[in-house]
């Protein structure tokens, strides 16, 4: 369960869906936003160019360290299917997923 009603104060014993309905108690529902933006490809293949004539390798963190950013390392992979819907800004995907 990632979301659960209980009657126990410690939270170790869920209520069934039938006694959280019974009960009149909300179903629970997560729901999670990503949104992410983009620029045309040009940018990127211009970028690409700078660093690797900065002696950066462009498909690494060298850029990222270098300017004292935090490095980004995922921790699993993970293949979960998102809503699409089309964002009002131009170049930006709002994807959406609910649990």
């Amino acid at each position: 369960h990632l979301a659960y009603w209980s009657l126990d104060p410690t939270g170790a014993n869920p209520l069934s869906l039938e006694d959280t309905a019974n009960l009149g108690f909300p179903s629970l529902r997560l729901f999670t936003e990503i949104r992410g933006r983009s620029w045309d490809t040009s940018v990127y293949t211009g970028l690409h160019q700078f660093h690797q004539a900065k002696s950066c390798d462009p498909d690494s963190q060298d850029v990222a360290r270098h300017l004292g950013h935090p490095l980004l390392k995922l921790a699993r992979e993970t293949h979960i299917s998102f809503a699409h819907s089309e964002s009002p800004v131009p170049n930006s995907l709002i994807f959406t997923h609910e649990i």
